[in-house]
């Protein structure tokens, strides 16, 4: 089932902040993340396709068809929260089928259904234990079993692994795409975490105060954010702030790089995008765009190094990181320098 976001507009009572014209779509199957800071709107567009908002304006379907008006109960979704929300009187199995219940399914046969999912997300050996002697990371897996037991038409996943140890999540991010693919649900994952988006995700819409900022693949908006906000959300970088001298040519302070301008003109005042990976430390001689300068701090991360570099004649450092890690001397090439327009200054 597909899931459609059309002007989708809302507001909260009493409050100025919501979210504005959203459009969005997923895929039938498809996982797509949405992710943004604390009152960005990214749980706000869960909460209204669950139905746990209403007063919207704009159009919001799955499988095409709009659900204004459906309560929570007909709109053939399941929701993953972030603090499990499990029955601490019920046993594992009866929290994994109580959806069933409500859907009026016979004892014998839920519970078949229950321990089926169970098996899935491998806990079958813990359906007759309360959840309360479960671990973070397995109260995880009953909630996504018990979330999946009624095949939802989709699947709302509300920042489910931010209450978890980072080793956990990093092996339940994972356990959790391979099975949503597995079931084949159109997911909307909720999330804070650009890790969690750009490793799980199909696409990834960025949202900033209400709106979309962008919509792409992990690797689009890494390589190719359409505005500086969108490449200082998305992984590690240097922005730099320069002007076009001439075609593919732009003066930072302290140096000219070349890099593409597409369509930048001289004298356009634009923004540079460094990725601390394509910096080459103490590059050969000839090599384009070589910047001098000294070392400054290095942070070590076992397979690799990040680490700061300040150009001579810069007033702050160009961060780097790669296996070697330099003395005297950077080189960027062109082609891994990103020309975007200049963002208002604050």
């Amino acid at each position: 089932m597909s899931l459609e976001f059309d002007t989708v507009s809302y507001t909260y009572p009493g409050a100025s902040h919501g979210i504005t014209d959203i459009s969005l779509k997923a895929a039938p199957g498809e996982l797509l993340a949405v992710i943004g800071q604390s009152g960005s709107g990214k749980s706000t567009l869960l909460r209204l396709t669950a139905g746990l908002l209403s007063g919207y304006t704009g159009r919001i379907a799955i499988g095409g068809q709009d659900v204004a008006g459906e309560p929570v109960w007909r709109r053939g979704v399941g929701m993953v929260f972030q603090q499990y929300a499990l029955f601490a009187h019920l046993s594992v199995a009866d929290n994994v089928a109580y959806g069933l219940k409500m859907r009026g399914v016979e004892r014998a046969a839920r519970r078949r259904q229950a321990l089926a999912m169970l098996d899935r997300v491998g806990l079958a050996s813990h359906a007759d234990r309360p959840p309360t002697q479960l671990s973070g990371g397995q109260q995880q897996r009953v909630a996504l079993a018990r979330a999946l037991v009624i095949e939802p038409r989709v699947l709302l996943l509300d920042e489910p692994l931010a209450a978890l140890d980072a080793g956990i999540r990093h092996q339940l991010r994972d356990e959790i795409r391979a099975l949503q693919r597995a079931c084949g649900a159109t997911t909307l994952f909720v999330t804070h975490d650009q890790d969690e988006a750009l490793s799980m995700a199909d696409r990834v819409a960025i949202v900033e105060d209400g709106r979309v900022l962008q919509v792409g693949t992990p690797r689009e908006l890494y390589e190719t954010p359409a505005s500086v906000r969108v490449a200082r959300f998305i992984g590690h970088s240097t922005i730099l702030r320069g002007r076009v001298m001439t075609t593919n040519r732009i003066d930072v302070g302290f140096t000219t790089f070349c890099a593409e301008t597409g369509q930048h003109r001289p004298g356009d005042t634009v923004e540079l995008l460094l990725r601390p990976e394509h910096v080459l430390a103490d590059p050969e001689p000839g090599c384009p765009n070589q910047v001098h300068g000294a070392r400054g701090d290095v942070r070590y991360f076992g397979s690799t190094h990040r680490y700061d570099f300040l150009p001579y004649g810069a007033d702050a450092p160009l961060l780097g990181e790669g296996r070697v890690v330099p003395v005297h001397c950077i080189a960027i090439e062109p082609r891994h320098l990103r020309v975007l327009p200049a963002a208002p200054r604050e």
